[in-house]
């Protein structure tokens, strides 16, 4: 979809065409949408790429999709979501888990194995046709009701609401030049570096379906690179990550990731970039993250931290971020299960001044069962603390 006046060339924009060498790659929208009858809503969409030829040399696509939106006029949760695979990468996970090196409880990762090579994804995820169109270069991508083009001027969306089915389009410009996050190797050291490109305010301009307008904002990640972000295949340690995106009131933006070892939850790097607005990014490789309330999802069990107080001393930052909705998870494919990806705000004090703004925060591999049995035993406790007296 092409938006009238936004068709030129914008300086602000960098091609983003996709990496097809690489094992891994995603291009992440979250932001939120406001119009007339549809009132506010919070939005993401994800699309994930995985090189399924990677280690042989060759160039072989599977495709994750991750859709969610927050009704932010619904008094109750107000959050839906769906997740797409396709069966190339159901076809490429099932294989890897009858022949890989366990990571997880040996006997779980068979179980899983055979279930979803009988039955295909768990529930809620649904299995799709592979997608129509995918063009790396100058990035396009078709699949099913998800459109995802690569224009002059920033990127044109579509994608179906979870909740409605409503077709939203929309065309993503940004409002300030690319900003690149450092987190190369010697800084962030996980294996091989992760290429990481952000745009922290992008105008949004759309419509849905029936015809009414919509405007917003939002921001815009791409990242690509090995899985060593995911995993330590050396020391068979699975890894997670805390991560916030923050636009600060007065147009400063904030990134903030701490990687943790997924299963004793020790840190293992972080790295925080500030861009005043109008100025220069500066990264720097200390803070501390503290959580502050944690939640229960009744869908998976997974105890997830979702406020927080952010620290970064040499940005003299104390923040506090709070959720939109404490039910911001999101089912993923794979041992992870889901992710806390949602909206929320923040506030607290910057460089000496007061601050707040609008937020995201995405909180990564806290859904890992590495023992079945402790599992088994943490999901029957929550069952007895739920059941009536």
């Amino acid at each position: 979809m092409i938006v009238p006046g936004l068709e030129s060339a914008s300086p602000r924009f960098a091609a983003e065409s996709a990496h097809p060498s690489s094992a891994i790659e995603w291009w992440f929208f979250h932001g939120q949408y406001q119009g007339a009858v549809t009132g506010s809503r919070s939005f993401m969409a994800a699309l994930f790429r995985t090189n399924l030829a990677v280690h042989n040399g060759g160039v072989s696509n599977g495709f994750q999709l991750m859709l969610a939106v927050l009704d932010h006029g619904t008094a109750a949760s107000g959050h839906e979501s769906a997740t797409w695979i396709d069966r190339s990468l159901l076809t490429m996970a099932v294989e890897m888990l009858k022949t890989n090196v366990p990571f997880v409880d040996p006997l779980l990762q068979q179980a899983i194995a055979h279930e979803i090579e009988a039955n295909g994804p768990p529930h809620p995820i649904v299995l799709m046709p592979k997608p129509q169109v995918f063009e790396p270069e100058r990035l396009r991508v078709q699949w099913e009701g998800f459109e995802l083009s690569e224009l002059e001027t920033g990127f044109a969306l579509r994608f179906p609401e979870p909740d409605s089915g409503r077709s939203v389009r929309m065309h993503l410009a940004p409002a300030a030049s690319r900003m690149d996050v450092s987190c190369a190797s010697e800084f962030v050291p996980l294996g091989t570096s992760m290429a990481y490109n952000t745009y922290p305010r992008a105008r949004l301009t759309g419509r849905l379906d029936s015809g009414e307008q919509i405007d917003g904002d939002a921001w815009i990640d791409h990242q690509w690179g090995d899985t060593n972000w995911f995993c330590d295949a050396r020391s068979g340690v699975l890894l997670g990550w805390d991560w916030f995106g923050i636009n600060f009131d007065d147009g400063s933006d904030l990134l903030v990731m701490r990687h943790r070892d997924a299963r004793s939850g020790g840190t293992l790097a972080m790295h925080a970039t500030f861009r005043p607005h109008g100025g220069a990014a500066r990264t720097v490789y200390q803070l501390t993250l503290t959580p502050l309330r944690r939640w229960d999802s009744h869908a998976t069990f997974i105890e997830y931290p979702i406020a927080w107080q952010i620290e970064v001393p040499q940005f003299d930052a104390v923040l506090v971020f709070e959720p939109r909705s404490d039910d911001q998870e999101i089912a993923s494919f794979g041992f992870m299960r889901a992710v806390w990806e949602g909206a929320g705000t923040v506030r607290g004090s910057m460089h000496g001044a007061t601050v707040r703004g609008t937020a995201r925060g995405e909180f990564h591999g806290y859904g890992y069962l590495f023992d079945d049995q402790d599992g088994v035993e943490a999901n029957g406790r929550r069952v007895d603390g739920q059941a009536p007296g």
